[in-house]
């Protein structure tokens, strides 16, 4: 599903948050949202979620998000929010389930209990589906609301910081899943990542934001430059291009943005 955002601006009260924002994604691919602290990046993932409320300079496949009723956009767009931890003494299978909630009646289909237990195995989550979801640790709590989110097949997923609270391990194949899942099944993913070579691994598009405006749109190897990094983020950065070409920075020193 095609997501566009034209001259998108957003502010909460007389703060401006997000400055005529506008760009393009395609189904099949990953595009990830990066930028300093402050700079807008959650709050263009609630617009896109739909969870700000609609917004007509959001387009899904060319159709106004406003037309979409909630329970719609709920079915087609699955998002996660960057805080999420949870106290909830429900057991993570009962946790994970929730996310088929579009899908649940006053009795289980099969087919609910059997993408439930297929989800909690991708993400190797077996051990833990009986255990109270409040009892775990911030990590593991972050990796059972991936499944959630993803139990419930949506079109668009919408991911604030997928990869927070994760150890470098779960981390590393939470981006591949995530990577897989949106091309083999031709989702149109939208997240934010910190990590700068891990966003250049795993995305097809990056999004640079300053300030609340586009920086730069492209390609990672478009994007992503030692000038970039230091004009956006205030760091001087040496990168190194793989035999692969695959792209990895080493921050150098800290600079004074003006």
């Amino acid at each position: 599903m095609r997501v566009s955002v034209e001259n998108l601006s957003f502010s909460y009260r007389d703060l401006d948050v997000l400055h005529d924002l506008s760009f393009s994604v395609q189904s099949g691919t990953v595009t990830t949202v990066m930028g300093p602290n402050g700079v807008g990046k959650s709050t263009l993932l609630r617009i896109l979620a739909g969870v700000s409320g609609p917004n007509q300079s959001v387009t899904m496949d060319g159709r106004p998000q406003s037309d979409f009723s909630r329970s719609e956009l709920r079915r087609t767009v699955g998002y996660m929010t960057q805080a999420n931890e949870s106290r909830s003494n429900l057991s993570v299978f009962e946790v994970v389930l929730l996310g088929r909630v579009q899908s649940l009646s006053l009795r289980l289909d099969k087919e609910d209990l059997r993408r439930t237990s297929s989800i909690i195995e991708e993400l190797r989550l077996g051990d833990l589906s009986r255990r109270p979801f409040g009892k775990l640790s911030g990590g593991q709590q972050r990796m059972v609301f991936i499944a959630q989110v993803l139990v419930g097949d949506p079109r668009i997923l919408i991911l604030d910081e997928p990869t927070a609270n994760l150890d470098l391990q779960n981390e590393m194949e939470v981006l591949e899943l995530i990577r897989n899942y949106t091309v083999d099944r031709g989702v149109t993913t939208v997240m934010t990542l910190h990590d700068l070579n891990q966003a250049a691994r795993c995305s097809d598009r990056l999004l640079l934001l300053k300030g609340g405006r586009k920086t730069l749109f492209g390609r990672p190897e478009d994007v992503l430059s030692e000038r970039a990094v230091k004009e956006v983020y205030g760091i001087e950065s040496r990168m190194i291009q793989g035999d692969d070409g695959d792209l990895f920075f080493l921050p150098v020193s800290s600079v004074r943005l003006t």
